[in-house]
């Protein structure tokens, strides 16, 4: 527990008795000082959305997008990618670094690299600017975008 004295028993051979008895004696460990994470430096990587759409399986399934929402539309926004399990919270469950930048939970990173395995099952090759229109109509609409058969490639 944070400053508060400990106890331990400690277990202590008497090696002066060849018969094996044992003796017990109990000290008190000096107060532990927990360190609060809310003044830690930001240490997560500031990503662009570029990096994330175009290497999704780069991270773990467990993460999280978190971006400025206003500007999905550029390919170089900053973002983070931070698994939102693993991180300090606020009260409203957004993650402290995140949040300290301005950003909000955008997507799951399942959910992009769903987003990347349809685009890609329906154009075979992605291209960054479809990729970028797929991403944000999914955030928008929660559906994948479905490309005229007609269109693709033209």
């Amino acid at each position: 527990l944070p400053n508060a004295a400990m106890a331990a028993n400690v277990c202590c051979c008497d090696f002066a008795d060849r018969l094996g008895s044992i003796a017990y004696a109990t000290i008190e460990l000096p107060p532990v000082k927990v360190p609060s994470n809310r003044n830690l430096p930001m240490t997560e990587t500031l990503r662009t959305i570029v990096e994330v759409l175009s290497e999704p399986n780069s991270f773990r399934w467990s993460d999280a997008l978190y971006a400025d929402p206003d500007n999905l539309a550029d390919l170089n926004s900053p973002c983070l990618v931070l698994d939102p399990d693993s991180v300090d919270t606020d009260e409203d469950e957004e993650p402290a670094e995140a949040k300290a930048r301005g950003f909000s939970y955008i997507l799951a990173i399942q959910d992009i690299q769903s987003i990347h395995a349809n685009l890609t099952a329906q154009v075979g090759t992605v291209q960054l600017d479809q990729l970028l229109e797929a991403f944000r109509h999914y955030f928008e609409r929660d559906a994948f975008m479905v490309l005229d058969r007609n269109t693709i490639g033209n």
